[in-house]
């Protein structure tokens, strides 16, 4: 049997309702081990029992690959029925387990019936069981050829009856402090064998398929603890130490002959053989300095994550509930697949069903007819049919019957269940008829109950409902702002709606601090920011608004809420969710428009763990005003607008509703013009409304609340646009510093600057009030200050009065004598020690990848002369330069050669043209070179006899112009040459151009 790679598509939570599951998925418990586990990052301050969906995509994907590919090499049938034994039973831990050859007349009677699939074992079928208690009659031939079982039993005489009773639940193991046994009497210890054929040291697929295992058992091992798995080559340190740890060890994944080590954090310098070190501890901050993703690292337990994503922040977590169980209530399932309940055809050609019409012939139409037949004599349950059981996985069964048999068709009753099916799809292969909701082609989840029918009626008007909006800087507003929030209380208001606000956050963003604090030194962390810095911003003064909580802040991802959702909703119990996502995931590119989708359905899926009755009005997208660094946003936007109208109604269910909200189609903003917001994007005024609007419409039409929707008035109040007061200019860290008096709720400002006697001014926007002019020593110049609220003249206010200053750079530039030399996973930096060393405080290496769209620029601190930076992206290109800094501030960085992460020495440039723009000024250009960070040009006087001479600047695009060429350009050789930091290549052939005709 083929492996099969867990895919990220199968981590959303289940759809339906399902009441049984549904109590686990919010319930504190051990958590059972499906060896992969899809994803086990909860943000959460309990250990929880996954959910149906949650769960079955593991076992789906995972347990073949464990059980059955990982187990190939055995030689004998019996053996390998042995070790599948042994696999599934440390997969499921606190379940009975049988492995069977599938034979006529055999049954399985079984109470809560976790799991059962088919696998193969040296061409042979077998089937898997997991389940609580219950008793198996095997008819075939016994021994483990045939059969092997796990758990709490006995047998009969004969040795083929089988009875099964309930496995303990869980205890804490007694007079257990720590120590490689797990804590828990449901598992030994961590069984790294299970994992050695799914481990690939060239795959990062199977490395993250295979730490996600490790992680999983290892918090199933300790489900009280918070837990760390890191690839011990890659740099990390533990920023306040690990308290309360019962377990370190480290695990080589991929040797059979390396032995499990209690040394952790010592590199193995063995890539291949995968070691990873394991923590298992209460308290503690840990920080990455390495390459991230699944197959480096891994956690679980309750956290607080970084922005950058690399430093994670462990408190205590809650105590499990080990005593919780939640498959109780699950009623009793005979399986039988090979013998049905219902043989007879005396009363109909349908075994069980009084049916008298005649059989098609077709099988797709016979599909058809049994599930509508035996829906209408079985209208109690859900029906399944199905050709070949072979194909067909299931899992959380309750009263699972299999009928009868029609002509080649096996047709199932169930009142619970989550099926999927691995093999072919279409009405040929199976069908299905009940109360079920589906996941694309394959899984379709069975809930007790009458068949959906019509939406349920909506709320009272006048009813109570908590509401958190969940959104990013549109939603969270700026100082100054009313906000749509503000605008959507004012309609609960007159509608009579008794609505609270919740959410962890309060206020507007403020208005940003003037002047750069010094970059954080490297190994230290940035010191904690006030919560007031992101959250304390008023409202417009015109206005209160105490009612304000939300969960939206600046520069919010779908992609970062799908992970904290779970944990803010068990906090905030709200009843509805008003969600503003997207924008930042498709305008950063941090996902395409289905990962921001698939982002969107998994937070939907989070926030149904915590409550499964959750309302949610989600919005699409608003298009903004074209930007020349992601000019694909607009269709990009589209694209995800038109999946989400797709997608949201099948995440809809009568239990917790999903509607769309059509933000894109009430805010008047796109990519030629914005009249609804200030800056081509966030909303002014009228803007606030018509989001507000957008929101309303789908309140009152989808969920009932309300009378009417917003209506959006005539007459909007602008937004206040004072002049600045309190101007002034002096000497500056770069030469020259303007000041002036913080307006309030002001967007930002513009500061227009020129020589005294010029005439003409150069003007720049900036965020807060004050502004730094890059000048030498000796110039003087005059400045004028605008406020700034808007792209249209009637957002700006009068210029102020003109002051003057002369430049006198208080702070020294960049050092000189930059070498720079790329790594494996980075660069390294020195620079010359310089005569004012003293008067620096300490050095920024400021760094920016060139291949990543809409990349941030990097910056640590360093107090010597030297510098190794690390977790960059192989084969990237990235500028450096580097800046001084002093009690004052920071001097002009001098620029170093670019490098190029994880490659030596480039090849040579190729192609090189020389164009002739007059006599004195020529356009090299010559074929980019992917091996290159950047390239050097050289040139040599013909005249004079001089030497060839390289620029003194580096170029990372393949052209540069060269002007006043005294001697004619055809008097001049021309040569190229790749760089890599201090790396270098042989120099292009040199190109002479030829003399033009009368020159």
């Amino acid at each position: 049997m083929t492996a099969v790679i867990l895919t990220a598509g199968l981590t959303a939570s289940l759809n339906t309702s399902m009441p049984e599951a549904s109590a686990a998925a919010v319930t504190p418990g051990a958590l059972p081990s499906a060896c992969l586990d899809a994803d086990p990052k909860a943000n959460a301050p309990r250990i929880v029992w996954a959910n149906p969906k949650f769960v079955m995509g593991n076992m789906f994907l995972g347990l073949a690959s464990v059980v059955s590919y990982a187990i190939t090499a055995e030689n004998e049938k019996a053996d390998k029925v042995k070790e599948a034994v042994r696999r599934v039973a440390y997969c499921f831990p606190g379940y009975n387990v049988v492995i069977a050859q599938p034979h006529n007349g055999s049954t399985q009677h079984m109470t809560e019936a976790y799991f059962v699939t088919t696998i193969e074992l040296s061409d042979t079928k077998y089937r898997v069981y997991v389940f609580k208690s219950g008793t198996f009659y095997q008819a075939g031939d016994l021994g483990y050829k045939n059969w092997g079982y796990n758990g709490y039993f006995t047998k009969s005489d004969d040795g083929r009856t089988v009875t099964f009773t309930t496995p303990p639940l869980p205890e804490r193991r007694s007079g257990w402090s720590s120590g490689p046994q797990c804590e828990v009497t449901t598992r030994d210890r961590v069984d790294r064998t299970i994992y050695y054929s799914l481990y690939d040291g060239l795959s990062k697929d199977a490395q993250s398929r295979h730490v996600r295992a490790l992680l999983n058992d290892v918090r199933t091992c300790f489900p009280n603890y918070n837990v760390m798995v890191m690839h011990d080559e890659q740099s990390h340190e533990w920023l306040s130490p690990p308290t309360s740890q019962v377990y370190a060890s480290a695990f080589s994944m991929q040797d059979y002959d390396a032995n499990d080590s209690t040394e952790v954090g010592r590199p193995s310098g063995v890539a291949s053989r995968g070691r990873y070190d394991v923590h298992v501890f209460k308290t503690g901050t840990f920080h990455n300095m390495g390459d991230g993703g699944w197959n480096n690292w891994a956690f679980y337990g309750n956290f607080t994550r970084s922005s950058d994503g690399m430093t994670v922040a462990f408190t205590d977590p809650a105590t499990a509930d080990l005593t919780f169980d939640p498959m109780a209530g699950f009623a009793d399932s005979n399986f039988d697949s090979d013998t049905p309940q219902y043989t007879s055809t005396a009363n109909g050609p349908y075994p069980g069903c009084g049916y008298t019409g005649s059989v098609p012939g077709d099988r797709g139409e016979l599909v058809r007819s049994l599930t509508t037949e035996y829906q209408k004599c079985f209208p109690d349950t859900n029906i399944l049919v199905v050709k070949s059981i072979d194909q067909f996985s299931f899992g959380y069964l309750s009263n699972l019957k299999h009928l009868a048999n029609v002509n080649g068709m096996t047709v199932f009753a169930l009142d619970v269940g989550v099926v999927k099916n691995n093999g072919d799809g279409g009405w040929i292969n199976w069908g299905f008829n009940g109360n079920y909701e589906r996941d694309g082609d394959s899984t379709v989840y069975f809930t007790h109950g009458t068949p959906p029918g019509p939406p349920v009626p909506g709320p009272d008007p006048t009813g109570s409902v908590r509401v958190m909006v969940v959104g990013d800087s549109m939603s969270q507003g700026e100082e100054g702002d009313w906000t749509w929030r503000y605008r959507l209380s004012e309609w609960f208001r007159e509608q009579g709606v008794d609505a609270e606000f919740v959410g962890p956050y309060k206020g507007t963003v403020p208005a940003r601090a003037p002047g750069r604090k010094p970059p954080t030194l490297q190994g230290q962390l940035p010191e904690p920011e006030d919560k007031s810095t992101r959250f304390d911003g008023k409202y417009d003064q015109r206005m209160s608004f105490d009612d304000d909580e939300h969960f939206a802040m600046w520069g919010q991802q779908a992609a970062i809420v799908k992970n904290l959702i779970q944990y803010q909703v068990q906090q905030q119990k709200p009843d509805l969710i008003l969600l503003g996502l997207g924008f930042n995931d498709l305008g950063w590119s941090v996902t395409d428009a289905q990962g921001t989708l698939d982002s969107t359905k998994t937070l939907v899926d989070e926030a149904r763990k915590a409550n499964p009755n959750i309302k949610l009005a989600i919005a699409n997208v608003p298009q903004r005003t074209l930007l020349n660094v992601n000019r694909q946003l607009p269709d990009k936007t589209n694209d995800y607008n038109s999946r989400l109208a797709q997608a949201i109604p099948t995440w809809h269910t009568n239990q917790s509703p999903v509607k769309l909200v059509k933000w894109r189609e009430n805010y008047d903003c796109g990519p030629t013009s914005c009249p609804a917001g200030y800056d081509g994007l966030h909303p002014n005024a009228t803007g606030e409304y018509q989001i507000a609007r957008a929101f309303t419409e789908t309140l009152h039409n989808d969920f009932g609340y309300g009378t009417k929707p917003l209506d959006i008035p005539t007459t909007i109040p602008n937004r206040p646009t004072p002049t600045p007061a309190g101007v002034t200019a002096g000497e500056g860290p770069q030469g020259v510093t303007v000041n002036w008096n913080r307006v309030f709720g002001a967007h930002g400002y513009t500061v227009r600057s020129r020589l005294v006697g010029a005439t003409t001014w150069n003007e720049s926007r900036v965020q807060a009030n004050r502004h730094e002019t890059l000048s030498v020593k000796g110039l003087t110049w005059e400045y004028q200050v605008r406020t700034d609220n808007g792209d249209t003249d009637d957002q700006k206010s009068a210029w102020s009065p003109i002051r003057t200053a002369t430049a006198n750079p208080t702070a020294p530039a960049g050092p000189t004598g930059i070498i720079t030399q790329p790594t494996a996973t980075g660069f390294t930096i020195t620079w010359g020690v310089p005569t004012n060393a003293g008067a620096i405080e300490r050095y920024e290496v400021l760094y920016w990848d060139q291949d990543t769209p809409n990349a941030i620029l990097s910056s640590t601190g360093i107090k010597g002369f030297s510098a190794r930076i690390d977790g960059l992206k192989p084969n990237h290109r990235y500028i450096i330069a580097v800046a001084s800094w002093n009690t004052t501030g920071s001097g002009v960085p001098n620029p170093a050669r670019p490098i190029r992460v994880g490659t030596t020495t480039p090849t040579a440039p190729t192609g090189l043209q020389i164009n002739s723009l007059d006599a004195n000024t020529v356009q090299l250009t010559w074929t980019k070179n992917d091996t290159a960070a950047g390239y050097r040009v050289w040139t040599r006087d013909l005249t004079n006899g001089s030497p060839l001479t390289p620029s003194d600047q580096t170029f990372t695009e393949p052209t540069h112009g060269i002007a006043y060429l005294t001697s004619g350009f055809w008097n001049y050789e021309y040569c190229v040459t790749s760089i890599n930091g201090t790396l270098e290549s042989a120099r292009t052939t040199c190109v002479t151009p030829t003399r033009p005709a009368g020159s």
